[in-house]
């Protein structure tokens, strides 16, 4: 979902800038968790791809309304998450 911050992470950890590179840990830990609150796995992180651009197609599972609600949920709060994640 957000390799620029999966490679930031990997060069604070090399340049040994443990304190940076928790901080980014628990951020994307965060969005992590938000993916996973939806009913259906990968539902949450295809949710969350799609707020990149990707189109990411439908479930193979019927998503009830309840879900769908749920599914814009983790869309409206990964979407600032992935943009601090990236800036």
């Amino acid at each position: 979902i957000v390799p620029e911050a999966s490679c930031k992470l990997y060069r604070l950890f090399l340049k040994q800038q443990w304190d940076e590179a928790r901080e980014l840990h628990f951020k994307l830990l965060e969005l992590i968790n938000l993916m996973h609150t939806a009913s259906n796995f990968p539902d949450g992180f295809r949710a969350a791809l799609s707020t990149r651009g990707f189109k990411m197609g439908k479930s193979r599972q019927p998503v009830s309304r309840d879900e769908e609600a749920t599914l814009q949920r983790i869309r409206d709060a990964a979407k600032p998450m992935i943009a601090a994640l990236t800036a």
